[in-house]
C-alpha cells in the first residue's frame, strides 16, 4: 500500500487522518476473545525478521527527515504544515508495518515526494521575514557571546527593531500567495513557477515587506563587515 497525497483544489485546511491508525485492524482479534494459543500466552507479539526490521528502519529515517523539514521557516512552516503531516503519516506507517517487499517502489516514491516538497519550501523561504528574523537574531547572539566588546552602530540597531516589528505584518501580505503555493503538486513546474511569479510581485508591491528586505539588507551588511573585520584581526595577531 502507498500513502499518496492528492493534489488540486484549495486544500489550505487539508488534513490527513491518523494513517497509523490503520495498523490497529491489523493485530490478532484473537487478543479479544479467551482463545489462550502459544501466541497469546506470550502476550501475542509478532516476531519481525531482520530483513522486515531492517526495512522499517529505512522508514524510521524517513519519519526524521520529514520532522526536520517540517521544522523549517516560521509562517512557511505553518503554511506547509499539511502537507509535512501527510507525509509524515504514511512514513509512520511503514514505519510500524512495512515488511522487506516495502522498501522498494514505495520507499522510493515517498523519498521523492519528500525532495520536490523540501525544493518547493527551499523556493519561498527567503520571503518568510519570520524565519528571517529568527536567524539574525541567532547569529546576533552568537556574535555578541564571541565578541561583546563590539557594539553596533545604531542603524543595525534600528534595522533589527525594524523587523522585529514589521516581520509579522510583511508575512501577512504575502501569506495568499504562499498558501497558493502550499495548495500546489511541488511536481507541477509550470504551476509552481506562476505562482512563484505571483509571490515575487506581492512581495515587490507590499510596502511593509520591502521596508523589511532593506532591514535585513542592512543586518546582512553588517554581518559581512563584522565577520571580514573578525578574519582581518585573526590574520594580523
Amino acid at each position: 500500500m502507498t500513502v499518496l497525497v492528492p493534489y488540486g483544489g484549495p486544500m489550505q485546511r487539508f488534513r490527513v487522518g491518523p494513517v497509523p491508525a490503520l495498523v490497529l485492524v491489523l493485530l490478532p482479534l484473537a487478543a479479544c476473545g479467551t482463545d489462550e494459543t502459544p501466541e497469546n500466552a506470550t502476550g501475542g507479539q509478532q516476531q519481525v525478521s531482520g530483513a522486515d526490521q531492517a526495512c522499517r528502519d529505512r522508514w524510521h529515517d524517513l519519519s526524521a527527515t520529514v520532522a526536520t523539514q517540517a521544522a523549517r521557516g516560521g509562517m512557511v512552516r505553518r503554511v506547509f504544515a499539511s502537507r509535512w503531516e501527510s507525509l509524515a503519516a504514511g512514513a509512520a506507517y511503514y514505519e510500524s508495518t512495512a515488511t522487506a517487499d516495502q522498501c522498494d517502489e514505495e520507499i522510493d516514491a515517498q523519498e521523492e515526494a519528500i525532495r520536490a516538497q523540501r525544493a518547493l519550501v527551499d523556493k519561498v523561504l527567503p520571503f518568510d521575514m519570520e524565519s528571517q528574523l529568527t536567524n539574525v537574531r541567532l547569529g546576533r547572539r552568537e556574535f555578541r557571546a564571541a565578541h561583546p566588546q563590539v557594539r553596533e552602530p545604531e542603524k543595525v540597531r534600528v534595522a533589527y527593531g525594524t523587523l522585529g516589528a514589521l516581520s509579522g505584518a510583511a508575512d501577512k501580505a504575502i501569506g495568499p500567495a504562499v498558501v497558493q503555493l502550499a495548495d500546489t503538486d511541488p511536481t507541477q513546474s509550470r504551476t509552481i513557477t506562476r505562482r512563484m511569479r505571483d509571490l515575487v510581485l506581492l512581495a515587490q508591491t507590499s510596502d511593509v515587506w520591502q521596508v523589511c528586505k532593506g532591514a535585513l539588507r542592512t543586518i546582512h551588511a553588517y554581518e559581512h563587515r563584522a565577520q571580514d573585520a573578525t578574519l582581518d584581526g585573526k590574520k594580523s595577531g
